[in-house]
């Protein structure tokens, strides 16, 4: 089962588990942060674990005003995100030369 942590910055409760299997962690993640007030999508990854600890994944709640941020990331809407160089994640749009 997992466990409820509240973040250091008084923020929106992290679901982290043990890793076991993937998909029981995952969906267990979800059903847990879908209880959360306001709750609209949930995010999760999976976090190596430090020193002898064991790897993790930890899934968050994510409101309609994170997710409405999200998406002008995403999807551009803003100014100041379509002059500089768009990453998600690891990959980065490189301009043609």
């Amino acid at each position: 089962m997992s466990d409820k942590n509240q973040t250091e910055d008084n923020g929106p409760p992290a679901y982290v588990s043990a890793l076991n299997s993937i998909q029981e962690q995952i969906g267990t993640h979800i059903m847990e942060c879908l209880r959360t007030d306001g709750t609209v999508a949930v995010i999760s990854t999976v976090m190596a674990g430090v020193g002898a600890g064991a790897d993790r994944i930890v899934s968050m709640p994510v409101t309609s005003e994170q997710m409405a941020q999200i998406d002008l990331i995403i999807n551009g809407g803003n100014e100041e995100l379509e002059s500089e160089q768009r990453c998600i994640g690891f990959q980065c749009e490189i301009p043609a030369e």
